[in-house]
């Protein structure tokens, strides 16, 4: 009971107050009900459009100058394809190969786009290989092979909940974001489709090494020490990553820092287990932890309910709730201290904004899926695209500011992939 008593004053205390899109004051891009959009500072849209026979908006990153947006789509026979807009018209990059599924674009510091390119079936021997590619932001650029690093492949699965789709178009697949940037040592990338693992990848030679320790099974990287969510500091000497140990019951998440010139890696330590991670630009770090105060919520059902309940779902799994806490933590002195907390299945996508407030997006729990299919109001089986069921656990997006009261503010309701502009052109 404390322990609840604790949450529900820290609640009270953070607060949480709706923000319009006018007060924003920051340039972001994001999915407003399936459709691209920039919100300027004043609050204005910018509605994109889909070029014909393309959609699904993934992977949305800035240029370095805030000038353009890139990012994939998606055609009738689920190929992925680079586009880019500046907000008045959209490029897409006919010429730019087959993309290699999951893994993100970004932009090299002379304004051209990072990307890995899947090849032909068949064209690489006993070894699966990626192309690691460099195209211009221009719809008849041809690409620049630098080079091809072994890649592990070979990773699938689903989830029958709402709240793991939206987290996985928010975070990469099973919430992990695959490497994939240009570093002063050189292409940092991940080796495997499940983000263990990290390369760095040298475009002058197009030779690579292993930042973390890696076996080759079977023809593909495997590697020994499960590293994923890598993120670059400020400084561009350091990643900041996680590590999971798989053990019973659960697995253990920790902090880790990497000297990208040395390769050592050190232990971070944390209150909670880190699920989601950001640098500020003072060298801080920011990470998402989740608690769970509810161990099933199907204890809160009739028998009328529930016996719709399992038509779609497996009698003696439970399903949880979560609440979220995001924290600060200093790596000098190791002091944290938690920036917001709140009912949430998921966090997700931690970006320090130019003007130092904290964004992010929180995927609801699951009690208005299940309440809607307890009652007979949300027919799945009438929801093909899954729409319906995303709509239950629709995205928020907020923002903390690290001075005065800390209030939590609302940025957008039922928005996905909020992505933050660096600049104003």
């Amino acid at each position: 009971m404390k322990k609840l008593v604790y949450i529900i004053s820290l609640l009270c205390l953070l607060g949480v107050a709706a923000v319009t899109a006018q007060d924003a004051g920051v340039d972001y891009a994001g999915l407003s009900a399936d459709t691209l959009v920039i919100v300027q500072p004043d609050g204005a849209t910018i509605s994109v459009p889909n070029p014909p026979g393309l959609s699904g908006a993934e992977a949305l990153v800035w240029s370095p100058d805030g000038s353009q947006l890139a990012y994939t789509l998606t055609d009738a026979t689920y190929d992925e394809h680079i586009a880019v807009t500046d907000g008045t018209s959209v490029a897409v990059l006919a010429n730019a190969g087959t993309l290699e599924s999951g893994f993100p674009l970004s932009w090299t510091p002379d304004g051209q786009i990072l990307f890995a390119q899947s090849l032909p079936p068949g064209s690489m021997g006993d070894t699966y290989v990626t192309n690691i590619a460099l195209i211009a932001p221009e719809a008849n650029a041809q690409p620049v092979i630098l080079g091809s690093v072994p890649f592990g492949v070979g990773c699938g699965g689903g989830s029958p909940i709402p709240s793991d789709w939206q987290y996985w178009e928010e975070a990469g697949f099973g919430g992990t974001t695959l490497a994939l940037r240009w570093t002063n040592y050189g292409i940092l990338y991940s080796v495997m489709c499940s983000g263990a693992g990290l390369g760095l990848f040298n475009p002058q030679t197009g030779e690579s090494y292993y930042l973390t320790p890696v076996t080759m099974q079977n023809g593909m990287p495997d590697p020994d020490v499960n590293i994923t969510h890598a993120q670059l500091s400020p400084d561009g000497n350091r990643l900041l990553a996680i590590r999971r140990v798989y053990q019973e019951p659960d697995p253990l998440e920790t902090l880790v820092l990497i000297d990208l010139a040395t390769g050592t890696i050190t232990d971070v330590p944390t209150q909670m287990q880190p699920e989601q991670i950001a640098w500020s630009a003072s060298g801080d770090v920011y990470y998402a932890a989740h608690t769970t105060f509810d161990l099933d919520l199907l204890d809160n059902f009739t028998p009328e309910q529930l016996a719709r309940i399992y038509t779609v779902w497996t009698e003696g799994y439970a399903i949880d709730a979560n609440v979220m806490t995001i924290w600060r933590l200093n790596l000098q002195t190791g002091a944290e201290t938690a920036l917001f907390m709140g009912e949430a299945y998921y966090a997700a996508r931690l970006t320090e904004a130019p003007d130092g407030s904290l964004w992010f997006s929180l995927i609801p729990n699951l009690n208005v899926w299940l309440q809607q299919i307890g009652d007979g109001t949300l027919d799945l089986a009438a929801d093909v695209d899954g729409s319906q069921q995303r709509a239950t656990v629709a995205v928020n997006v907020y923002r903390v500011f690290l001075e005065g009261d800390w209030m939590t503010q609302t940025v957008a309701t039922n928005f996905n992939q909020v992505t933050l502009r660096p600049s104003t052109p």
